[in-house]
């Protein structure tokens, strides 16, 4: 059997956290109550956890279980905000990405980011911002820019960095 996880199953999955019942759960997912707990059950025997504990009054989520329906939330959040950015794209809604970018940054590497970028998401602008690294930084700080690329180093306890080259210095 496989231990795969489908979005029906972490709505489940996902109500029956909130609600603590099994019940009030498959009214919020409009499926019967049997089929709800069944597949729930299903699950914690698959992946050998219990994900609640069935109590006289309702249920309580198990160590495990606080694990996976924080996982479930997770994962059904990102997937709306994943098709609400696709409806965005295929509707050209998407409002221009505000890149800012340092003198530092090599000009080709800006030029490859911009390419890709409209390769991913056809029609969808972007508007250039240059500056040194503090005043892209503090655009970026101030919600004028949506990302950035810099020379590194950065804070990466203060921002989210991840490295996309490096160059190589003469010896």
């Amino acid at each position: 059997m496989s231990d795969s996880l489908t979005f029906r199953l972490l709505r489940y999955i996902k109500a029956s956290a909130e609600t603590l019942n099994f019940t009030r759960a498959s009214e919020q997912v409009f499926v019967a109550q049997s089929s709800l707990s069944h597949q729930i059950g299903k699950l914690e025997d698959n992946i050998e956890l219990p994900i609640f504990d069935r109590l006289q009054n309702g249920l309580q989520l198990t160590a495990a279980g606080r694990i996976i329906a924080a996982y479930a939330e997770n994962t059904l959040r990102e997937w709306d905000q994943t098709l609400a950015m696709a409806r965005a794209v295929q509707r050209k809604e998407v409002p221009p990405l505000r890149l800012g970018f340092s003198s530092f940054v090599n000009a080709k590497l800006l030029e490859k980011f911009r390419e890709n970028y409209e390769g991913m998401f056809t029609g969808c602008a972007i508007r250039l911002l240059s500056g040194d690294p503090l005043l892209c930084l503090q655009r970026l700080d101030a919600g004028m820019l949506d990302c950035a690329i810099l020379p590194l180093p950065i804070d990466s306890s203060i921002y989210c960095v991840q490295q996309i080259a490096q160059s190589c210095a003469a010896s």
